[in-house]
């Protein structure tokens, strides 16, 4: 997959499959990552993150807003 930029909601997105290195960075606002084999439920905790984060094998990792609005996630 190429470089691309998402727009993350309050709503929870996967953003890795626990087989590939990613390297996500916060362009506006603050995420959460969570690791799961499933979508976590919408009240689900998880790291609160600026800036930087890489994500390597074997977490799956599932990113959300952590307040309302939205952010944009350059991966």
């Amino acid at each position: 997959m190429s470089t691309t930029t998402i727009t993350v909601s309050d709503d929870w997105q996967q953003v890795t499959t626990g087989t590939e290195t990613k390297l996500l960075q916060i362009c506006s606002g603050v995420i959460l990552v969570a690791d799961s084999l499933t979508k976590p439920d919408v009240n689900s905790p998880g790291y609160v993150i600026r800036g930087f984060v890489q994500i390597t094998p074997p977490t799956i990792a599932w990113i959300r807003n952590s307040n309302s609005g939205e952010v944009l996630v350059t991966i």
